[in-house]
């Protein structure tokens, strides 16, 4: 019996790392649609998970920690951002 080389066969066992996430509690001074959709919009790595009155939940994804960590600071620095609280970090 003989195995072949295929990428299946390489591929059993191993993990592949493809980045973290965090989930961000965000609150906003103004969640008019408009508002909402150019901050979604602007943000190619943010997807929105849940909306309450003035605060959503996103999910934020980069290849590390540390990049997942200065997004959330960058959103955190937006015009229209209250403020802003990480409620989880994790490896995806």
């Amino acid at each position: 019996m003989t195995k072949t080389l295929s990428l299946e066969n390489l591929s059993k066992g191993l993990y592949f790392h493809t980045g973290y996430v965090a989930e961000l509690e965000v609150e906003f001074a103004s969640t008019t649609y408009d508002t909402i959709a150019a901050f979604l919009d602007k943000y190619e790595t943010v997807e929105l998970v849940s909306a309450w009155t003035d605060t959503f939940l996103v999910k934020v994804y980069g290849s590390g920690e540390k990049e997942v960590n200065h997004l959330c600071a960058i959103i955190d620095e937006e015009y229209n951002v209250l403020s802003t609280e990480i409620v989880s970090l994790s490896e995806v």
